[in-house]
């Protein structure tokens, strides 16, 4: 039997037991024994989804759903893709731009319409760029 190491032991609880067996080349387990000898909680816990929480996955992003109900990201991705739920946004991003998003290009800066959209400042610049719109003046300070 392999002895367990001060680095190893740290990566215990820090994600699921199987993850961190895969990680140290150990037994799912032999990771989650050792967990629970040296009183090591589990991360990684089967969330009970409610129905009113299952209704957001999909209508929000997996992040802005993990924010509004204290779960990690990718315990909502699980979630979603469990129950065959499309994602908001597909890889990638949001790929389509509404009228009322473009108008609002050149009106601030790129930062704070991506802001406004919850789009990155690049995904903004680049829209702006590709509609020939110029970048909102900066004023210098006085």
């Amino acid at each position: 039997m392999k002895s367990w190491t001060n680095a190893e032991d740290k990566w215990l609880g820090t994600m699921s037991d199987s993850a961190v067996a895969r990680r140290l080349n150990r037994s799912r387990a032999s990771v989650e024994k050792r967990r629970v000898r040296l009183g090591i909680p589990s991360t990684f816990r089967v969330l009970n989804w409610k129905p009113s929480q299952v209704k957001l996955l999909g209508r929000f992003s997996d992040e802005e759903v993990a924010k509004r109900l204290g779960y990690s990201a990718s315990a909502v991705r699980r979630a979603r893709i469990k129950r065959s739920i499309p994602p908001l946004y597909p890889i990638g991003g949001r790929s389509h731009w509404t009228a009322a998003e473009d108008k609002l290009l050149g009106t601030m800066s790129d930062r704070e319409v991506g802001q406004c959209l919850n789009r990155s400042d690049i995904a903004v610049h680049h829209r702006r760029r590709r509609l020939g719109i110029a970048a909102f003046p900066i004023q210098a300070a006085s």
